[in-house]
């Protein structure tokens, strides 16, 4: 039987946001102002890509827009390949 080991394995994570999920209201107590920030004129999809480990985040990046073929490869060659030890087990 052959077993993995946990440290090995390096998951690819991609998550997509657009700034526009941002709440327009918020909450406080009664008849206390709500304050905070919110991104504005900044209205665009972003990615966030990184290599998960069992103990660490490898190579993450964040670009404006879409994740396409292009920016994966560059991801990979430059970013995430640079990580790599011999053995690890990339799963996307």
């Amino acid at each position: 039987m052959t077993t993995l080991d946990p440290d090995k394995l390096v998951f690819i994570d991609e998550s997509g946001f657009d700034t526009k999920m941002t709440r327009r209201f918020g909450r406080a107590a009664r008849g206390a102002p709500c304050v905070g920030a919110v991104p504005h004129g900044h209205w665009r999809n972003n990615t966030f890509i990184a290599g998960l480990r069992s103990d660490r985040i490898d190579a993450p990046m964040l670009i404006e827009g879409a994740m396409d073929g292009d920016a994966f490869c560059a991801w990979v060659e430059q970013m995430l390949a640079p990580t790599l030890r011999e053995g690890d087990i990339v799963i996307p």
